[in-house]
């Protein structure tokens, strides 16, 4: 607020008053900060909603303490409540509410835990729900925080019960300091305390360092209890049963150091594609508040010293590429001075800038592969960028740094010798070229055996291209350009989502996954879908706190066929993630070079789209006295044709796309968003529909399409002949107007109408005449139309032929359709079955097809005849044909043609 009634500050407490009473940037002399949250109501009026000090943060999240509150107050029992954050370490806080109730029952407690969990997103449930027969206040009648009483935990989901055994007892322990929860029952489940995946993966690394026994993680999917875990555990104690450990440890490190396999495949990127800023982790945050420059790059450079990794980089040695570990070098912090620039303008530097920086290349061979730069806006304010290398980092050792980060600032702030600082973070059990090495070894001694029989039985047979629709061909060359494009889920809708998952029995990550393989099966009608997905691959205790290129991707290999409901092809990716998690040991790209899938440079192998949930609790960076908060960047690449990752946020799940520029438009993306939206707000309300009926379009989509987008009432002219008179027409008045572009060739109307008249002769030479059906295979290529416009030009139908089908159900289409002739190229042939029809090939006959007149065939092309015999993909059952007439093309062709309009120097579409 400002005004006249605005004093001049707070007595003898200058640090409070210069937080409170702040310049009014509208002109005036000063505003008062008063700690209210007020929202605009639709009149324009403000409305009073809580005070900001009742905001708090949890592991991440900003919590409103009034939203809890206001949830409660809507159970019949009642009255009055409290809510507020418990805990002196961060990491063991959790939310506690305090009610009174108008009548008390022996469960009244459950209930409400119930309600609650109902009407709020995870991270706002109280761990805890405490009863009172009255609320503290102040002599002014005001709730008293402070004096609330400590609860006696009572978890919300679930009475508890004490642990029985010792098993139990040291299990209940390991969730509770995992989940931050004070005790921990018997029979509380692991992913109602809030567990998910990436917990699961740390909760078994805990069970095998405590109990020596190794267990897949599907078990704590499967016995997600202490009491039922503890069962399990007990078992294999007692027979010496489980899984084989690998060993991982320091030892004596060849000379020269070898490349994990993870940094061989960016090693051989960077030199494929040298300075391509794909595989660059960027970072930018805005700190607002006076910076200490020191103590910052004291910080960077204890973490520079303390991970080998930032101070690797790469040579060759015998042909060979090999790490090198340099010694530690102080890294100098860049700073850049913008306060020279206006304030309004300065925003637009700073992206200037960030894309700038992300896109600035490394150079591998040498060190270090990190790079820090600080862009000083104001004496109070400033933007930090961080720059790595994915060869020596991934996104869990980004969180590593700005938590290492958080903790070494605070110490150099409050010690410049900070001769302490190094002390105040634990020793590193092991370093990254030991990890390494020890894949290495793994690999050599057939630890890994097992886990390659599993990547082999669960990729065999043809490995399928993902035919997403895209708005240019694809480049013979893979590129890296690329675009991003972020959007929101509501809160609300997480929370459901996450209710559906626990009801389940699976991850929030398992269902969004499931959602999204949904979206592209209805993209492309392909019912084998493979996606990567990346993975921490931090299931030993001694990675947990190393920086270094870890990370796994994991292939992930779903059946969409039979039309199931969701809930039946959630668990078919249920199974299908919980044994990738299992397998996730094997390095993805050793799997690429046993595996050998057939290798295109315009595509990656195995799969072509990415999709990821975050939920690394290190990344939330705070330093001391500085509010921080993330700055949005686009890096302008794409490692892949689109890279689909989410992340939990105190607002709801918040999505990021990343996209190849050069294949999708930006418009093309939002709405394969917009519609992954649609699959999710349906699915949430039920999981029991059969997929091929989830509906992806909006309402004003649906009216779009079926309505605006369906004007095609236009004037037509029975005599103005069909489909190839149409052709023949326009190639005489436009001959040398482009036809047809296909990856980036092109053909003109005259050698297409030249080319199709050869095709027809050559097919009329073959016996095919009016009505006689056509059976065409082919790629998709300039081929294709030259084909169908030649069955046509000899008078014939076409039955178009998938090569993508397999080889049983072409069997099924040709029994069916009976044509008389097979169409194709002899890179198709492999595709067909054994059939009894004679084949006519384009490529390996074309010395027939180049010998016939270039003029137009003597047939008699009538509107009413069979152009096309279409047998739509049936879910079972025999095949059926669909009979269109020519004269259903020419109501197609024939407002497309009008509505394009013509332009003779680009081309005319037909």
């Amino acid at each position: 607020m400002g005004g006249d009634g605005v004093g001049q500050g707070y007595l003898h407490q200058p640090e409070l008053t210069t937080s409170r009473f702040i310049p009014d940037p509208f002109g005036g002399d000063r505003l008062y900060k008063t700690g209210d949250l007020a929202r605009y109501r639709a009149d324009g009026t403000l409305e009073f909603v809580s005070r900001m000090d009742n905001q708090v943060k949890l592991r991440g999240f900003r919590v409103e303490l009034g939203e809890i509150e206001a949830v409660l107050r809507q159970h019949p029992l009642v009255q009055e409540t409290a809510a507020m954050l418990r805990g002196e370490v961060p990491e063991q806080q959790y939310l506690a509410a305090y009610v009174l109730l108008s009548q008390t029952a022996t469960d009244s407690i459950a209930q409400i835990g119930d309600f609650v969990r109902s009407r709020l997103p995870d991270y706002m449930i109280p761990t805890v729900i405490m009863e009172l027969e009255a609320l503290p206040l102040t002599p002014n009648g005001k709730l008293d925080r402070p004096a609330l009483p400590d609860p006696v935990l009572t978890l919300v989901n679930q009475p508890y019960e004490a642990p029985r055994s010792p098993v139990e007892d040291v299990l209940a322990s390991l969730w509770g300091t995992l989940l931050h929860q004070e005790r921990v029952g018997i029979h509380d489940n692991f992913f109602d305390l809030g567990g998910h995946s990436l917990l699961a993966t740390q909760a078994i690394s805990q069970v095998r360092d405590a109990f020596q026994v190794e267990l897949p993680l599907r078990t704590l999917f499967e016995a997600p209890t202490v009491a039922k875990l503890s069962d399990r555990i007990e078992t294999l104690m007692g027979s010496g049963r489980g899984l084989v450990a690998l060993p991982l440890q320091k030892g004596d490190r060849p000379e020269p150091i070898p490349l994990s396999f993870a940094q061989q495949r960016l090693w051989f990127l960077d030199r494929l594609e040298p300075g391509s800023a794909a595989y660059h982790l960027f970072r930018a945050v805005r700190l607002e508040g006076v910076l200490n420059y020191p103590a910052l790059e004291n910080s960077l450079n204890e973490i520079l010293r303390r991970h080998e990794a930032l101070r690797t980089c790469f040579a060759v040695v015998r042909d060979k590429a090999v790490q090198v570990v340099a010694e530690y070098s102080p890294l100098v912090l860049s700073v850049m001075d913008l306060r020279s620039i206006p304030e309004a303008q300065q925003p637009i530097e700073i992206q200037r800038q960030a894309k700038r920086e992300a896109q600035r290349p490394f150079n591998l061979t040498q060190a270090p592969l990190l790079r820090a730069t600080v862009l000083q806006r104001s004496p109070d304010s400033q933007v930090l960028f961080l720059t790595l290398h994915h060869i020596v980092a991934d996104g869990w050792s980004a969180g590593i740094l700005v938590q290492e980060l958080a903790v070494l600032y605070d110490r150099f702030c409050k010690d410049d010798s900070a001769s302490g600082a190094p002390q105040s973070l634990p020793t590193l059990p092991l370093q990254y070229a030991d990890f390494a090495c020890c894949q290495q070894h793994w690999l050599q001694a057939g630890l890994l055996d097992p886990q390659l029989a599993y990547w082999q039985q669960r990729l065999s047979g043809e490995i399928p291209l993902l035919n997403l629709p895209t708005d240019r061909p694809r480049p013979p060359v893979q590129t890296f350009n690329g675009k991003t494009q972020t959007w929101q889920l509501s809160a609300a809708l997480t929370a459901a989502l996450q209710q559906v998952s626990q009801q389940a029995g699976v991850t929030l990550f398992m269902t969004l996954l499931t959602a999204f393989k949904v979206l592209l099966y209805r993209y492309t009608g392909q019912t084998d879908i493979l996606l990567g997905s990346p993975i921490a691959n931090r299931n030993r205790t001694e990675l947990e706190g190393l920086i270094g290129y870890i990370a796994n991707t994991l292939v992930l290999r779903t059946d969409l066929s039979g039309n199931p409901t969701f809930a039946d092809l959630l668990y078919r990716v249920r199974e299908t993630a919980l044994g990738a998690y299992t397998h996730q040991d094997f390095p993805f790209e050793k799997i690429v070079e046993v595996l050998q899938p057939e290798r295109s440079l315009s595509h990656s192998p195995l799969f072509q789209v990415m999709f990821g949930l975050q939920q690394n609790p290190l990344q939330d960076l705070a330093l001391s006295d500085l509010d921080i908060s993330v700055l949005e960047i686009d890096s302008e690449s794409a490692r892949f044709d689109l890279v689909l990752s989410l992340l939990e946020t105190n607002q709801g799940l918040k999505g990021t796309a990343e996209y190849n520029s050069d294949l999708f438009d930006a418009e093309t993306i939002r709405r394969l968003l917009s519609r992954y939206e649609r699959v999710l707000e349906t699915i949430a309300a039920d999981i029991q529909q059969p997929i091929a009926q989830i509906p992806l379009l909006s309402d004003l989509e649906r009216r779009q399409v079926l309505g605006a987008w369906n004007q095609t009432q236009v004037d037509y002219d029975a005599q103005a002949g069909i489909l190839p008179q149409w052709i023949a027409a326009q190639a005489a008045k436009t001959p040398d107007a482009i036809a047809l572009t296909f990856a980036q060739t092109h053909l003109t109307y005259a050698a297409l109408e030249n080319r199709a008249n050869q095709l027809a002769h050559a097919l009329q030479a073959r016996g095919v005449k009016p009505e006689v059906l056509v059976g065409i295979c082919v790629e998709r290529s300039l081929e294709m139309v030259v084909g169908l416009l030649g069955i046509l030009k000899a008078g014939g139908a076409y039955l178009p032929l998938d090569t993508h089908f397999p080889q049983e159900r072409l069997a099924d289409l040709l029994e069916s359709a009976q044509p008389q002739l097979l169409l194709t190229q002899q890179s198709c042939q492999g595709c067909l079955p054994d059939t009894a029809v004679p084949i006519f090939c384009l490529d390996g006959d074309r010395h027939e097809i180049d010998s016939q007149p270039k003029t137009s065939p003597n047939v008699s092309l009538l509107q009413n005849i069979l152009p096309m015999f279409c047998i739509p993909q049936a879910p079972q059952g025999s095949p059926r044909g669909s009979k269109f007439p020519t004269e259903r093309s020419l109501i197609f062709c024939r407002p497309c043609t009008s509505n394009q309009g013509y332009q003779p120097r680009i081309g005319c579409w037909l």
